[in-house]
């Protein structure tokens, strides 16, 4: 399996790692530990032990990608052995075969080959030793009722999964998943298994609402985007729902941003794919004594893990696509058990008319034929995330119509210095999406371009749709530029109000007033901006000055003698 993701290795960062790894300050600052558990908005989304993982990380390996991406790989891998381990406890036929699937299925290279997904393999790992350590307990209850009074049984199974939930919330309805290994175990549900998992309940509930209220209030899941009636989420949910079990049983067309589907409630034809999931719930349940309770445990298991990328509830991106691989990284252990379950059942009723020989050679050369494929898909999927220009460039050949990979591949040119390309990506993006970010991205290019009120046209433009401290503080610069300070100074105010310990808008405001004489207006700008980014020379400098112009020469030279001692060690480095 390791082989599979050898290509990974080897990759680097790309896309939202530097926000959550590369570019994050929490990782670095003396106090990030506690603010990553104790700030609900210190990260993107409140996920503590996966950004724990990052700033222990970022202190064992830098910004080498190679331990992030190692870690990753590990963690799946580890998944990967515990489902062969509870499907082989609960007596699942084909439990190897099903576990080397989860392990080598590209649909989880997203997951494992982006370090940002650390969300998903640690979460992924919890849960499965949560469930391991639920279904033994529970087998030992059932052979021994004294086992039931043993605390930690019941305790370490719910502990594995608060770790989970606290790595990523997309677990919190593992305890339907639970009640449906008890139901196929014994054929009902009894009041213990229900105050048994009761806890289990609560606190997926708990964190899955306060993922969902912060995705709409912090990560900004909101807007005329997601602005969906009932009608058109459990369509969305129905299509979704078959999509993910089509995807792993043909994994052939796999692309990091599908096109996000026009679904509408007039069309008859989209209410097929609601139709045929509750089609299939009733022929499974009506069809149980045929076929036995596993593939409807099996199905149940799938629907719970997947319902909260169904699109009942606003992620943020789903701006994008209402679809994604990674999204199905927890649920697909059910349709993947069903399956090797289902071929391990079959193996067995027609070998005994094969001869032992023929039964032998078929037994390595079957596996074979199914995860030979798998490995080579995943080994070629990895590469994909090798690195930004990759990715974007496979996405935008899969996916022309991407406004995202458009916009994002304009950014790297932009950073590149690659001006007119950029400019082309970003205005595709705007035509494909006319939306806040890639107006701000537009805004930042025409800005480097000397076009000057087209890019503070396309700045008020974005902050319409959305006001960020990064749109207010870029036009306040544009406007300064063009010998408007007052409407500048109101734009870094404005930035400020919004988010008080942003830098870029501490120095911009306090030089501003600098300029215009305003020494004593400009000092609290001044001195935050040196707190916020105390290694940069230029706020030393700054605050120097204003020190310096209001009398305070002793503490003015402090802080010329700081920026000149910064600089020196930027020269010594370079």
């Amino acid at each position: 399996m390791v082989s599979a993701y050898l290509p990974a290795l080897r990759n680097g960062f790309i896309w939202d790692d530097d926000t959550n790894v590369t570019n994050n300050p929490v990782l670095t600052q003396d106090d990030g530990l506690r603010r990553i558990w104790t700030d609900l908005r210190a990260n993107e989304q409140y996920y503590p032990l996966t950004h724990t993982s990052f700033w222990l990380e970022r202190r064992a390996f830098g910004l080498r990608p190679f331990g992030y991406h190692l870690d990753n790989v590990l963690l799946h891998a580890g998944s990967s052995v515990l489902l062969w381990r509870i499907l082989a406890f609960l007596g699942v036929p084909g439990a190897w075969f099903a576990a080397a699937v989860f392990a080598l299925h590209p649909v989880h290279a997203e997951s494992v080959a982006w370090v940002t997904e650390r969300k998903n393999t640690l979460s992924g790992f919890f849960m499965m030793l949560s469930v391991f350590s639920f279904v033994h307990a529970h087998l030992r209850a059932e052979r021994d009722p004294e086992a039931r009074k043993a605390r930690a049984g019941q305790l370490l199974p719910l502990g594995f999964f608060l770790a989970a939930l606290l790595s990523k919330t997309a677990v919190c309805l593992l305890p339907f998943g639970l009640a449906a290994i008890v139901w196929w175990r014994r054929g009902r549900i009894i009041g213990r298994d229900f105050r048994t998992l009761l806890p289990f309940v609560a606190l997926g509930s708990a964190f899955g609402l306060l993922t969902a209220w912060l995705e709409q209030s912090h990560v900004g899941a909101s807007g005329s985007e997601f602005t969906m009636d009932f009608a058109t989420r459990f369509l969305i949910a129905g299509r979704a729902w078959w999509f993910y079990v089509f995807e792993l049983f043909w994994p052939a067309d796999l692309v990091f941003v599908r096109p996000r589907w026009d679904i509408k409630a007039t069309d008859p034809m989209a209410w097929l794919f609601p139709a045929a999931v509750l089609l299939a719930l009733a022929v499974l349940v009506l069809w149980r004594r045929r076929t036995g309770r596993g593939p409807l445990a099996a199905v149940a298991w799938y629907s719970a893990m997947i319902f909260p990328a169904l699109g009942f509830f606003n992620v943020y991106f789903m701006r994008y696509a209402f679809v994604q691989d990674h999204f199905q990284y927890h649920a697909s252990a059910g349709i993947l058990a069903a399956a090797a379950g289902s071929a391990a059942w079959w193996w067995e009723k027609g070998r005994r008319k094969l001869t032992t020989g023929a039964s032998g050679a078929l037994r390595v050369v079957l596996p074979l034929i199914v995860l030979a494929p798998l490995w080579w898909l995943t080994w070629r999927q990895t590469h994909i995330y090798r690195d930004n220009e990759t990715l974007w460039k496979d996405t935008l050949v899969k996916n022309p119509a991407a406004f995202v990979a458009h916009s994002n591949y304009g950014l790297l040119l932009f950073e590149r210095g690659d001006l007119s390309a950029a400019l082309e990506h970003q205005r595709t993006a705007l035509v494909l999406h006319p939306g806040w970010e890639e107006y701000y991205n537009l805004a930042n290019t025409l800005a480097r371009l000397g076009r000057i009120e087209e890019a503070i046209d396309c700045y008020r433009a974005s902050i319409e749709q959305r006001p960020t401290a990064a749109a207010y503080t870029n036009m306040g610069i544009e406007l300064q530029g063009v010998g408007r300070p007052a409407e500048g100074i109101a734009a870094y105010r404005e930035a400020l109000r919004l988010e008080p310990r942003f830098f870029l808008a501490h120095f911009n405001l306090g030089l501003d007033l600098l300029k215009q004489g305003a020494f004593a207006e400009a000092l609290p700008s001044l001195r935050t901006a040196v707190l916020l980014a105390p290694d940069v020379p230029a706020a030393h400098q700054n605050l120097g000055v204003a020190l310096g112009r209001l009398g305070l020469e002793a503490d003015a030279k402090a802080e010329f003698s700081t920026a000149a001692l910064l600089r020196s060690r930027v020269g010594r480095q370079e």
